[in-house]
């Protein structure tokens, strides 16, 4: 059966080697087979503190999620904001191998909540400034074994990559340790057919990340999930499902992602029940489907410069 995950944000943030000493056995004690670690600020969890306590609990690491707060961009800004976004985005690579995870995920382009408008030509020149900025961090990435998943956000959060299509584009001539994560909320509100975009994005899908339509529990919501997962396998992608959700109890995080009031009961509910719906749903689908050979995702143009 297919691993299933959580993100501690469901509970809080930052999260620190104090949230995480907490959270851990208790997300182990829930049934959850991985988790997600955000790197809010680097040094907020050490690696080998980490690595040893997701052990001891039976837990594995499934992705590290890169945080693009404010400052962290790698286009439309000055040359040291790209350089220090770089080596933020390589810190978190570093992070991941250390902990045996084998995705660092997110929003790499831009800081979340940054938006402007772009023509077509300005919007091939942005992907192409993304491509010559990402490229050390995917060489990085690449050498020590970990992938760069490009997540696509709604329209409110960002005007770089909204669909699916269009971060295919952007990932175009760069290593194949580049690929997408896929997010359901954000394909929920921009994918006029998420299954179809799934089909588009199947060779290059590096994690997923799932929540209800409304950003709460899996199952709780319109989304349509047999198809949707059926789809998904259809792709060939075997790996984790994480449930990416936050909770309204924390100024911070409520404030960033606009989670203004409470998604579940609990958010103990809102992971146990997103957990058991999972599981049912994925009986079935996964069983018995052999997985193509995926190999590398082709590129249709050379590398830029």
């Amino acid at each position: 059966m297919r691993a299933i995950g959580v993100n501690p944000w469901v509970w809080t943030s930052p999260v620190d080697d104090a949230a995480l000493a907490e959270l851990i056995p208790r997300i182990a004690g829930f049934g959850f087979d991985t988790v997600e670690l955000p790197v809010e600020r680097l040094g907020d969890w050490d690696p080998a503190r980490t690595r040893d306590l997701l052990a001891a609990y039976g837990l594995t690491v499934a992705g590290v999620c890169a945080v693009t707060s404010p400052g962290r961009d790698l286009v439309n800004a000055s040359p040291e904001t790209v350089a220090s976004t770089a080596a933020y985005l390589k810190s978190c690579v570093d992070h991941a191998a250390a902990v045996g995870a084998a995705c660092v995920g997110g929003p790499v382009y831009a800081a979340v909540g940054r938006t402007w408008h772009m023509s077509a030509a300005a919007r091939t020149t942005c992907y192409a400034d993304v491509r010559r900025a990402l490229r050390p961090v995917a060489d990085h990435a690449g050498e020590r074994g970990v992938s760069i998943g490009v997540e696509a956000l709604n329209r409110y959060e960002t005007s770089v990559v909204n669909t699916v299509e269009q971060a295919v584009e952007m990932i175009d001539g760069l290593p194949p340790s580049v690929g997408l994560m896929i997010d359901t909320y954000h394909m929920n509100i921009e994918e006029a057919d998420p299954c179809a975009a799934l089909a588009l994005a199947g060779p290059y899908i590096k994690h997923v990340q799932v929540s209800g339509t409304n950003r709460g529990t899996p199952g709780r919501d319109h989304f349509d999930w047999p198809r949707f997962l059926t789809a998904l396998a259809a792709t060939g992608y075997r790996g984790p499902l994480c449930i990416e959700s936050f909770t309204a109890g924390n100024e911070a995080i409520a404030t960033a992602a606009a989670i203004w009031r409470p998604l579940a009961p609990s958010q103990d509910a809102l992971a146990r029940d997103g957990l058991s719906f999972l599981r049912v749903a994925l009986r079935g689908i996964d069983v018995g489907q052999e997985a193509p050979d995926r190999g590398p995702p082709a590129r249709s143009r050379p590398a830029p410069e």
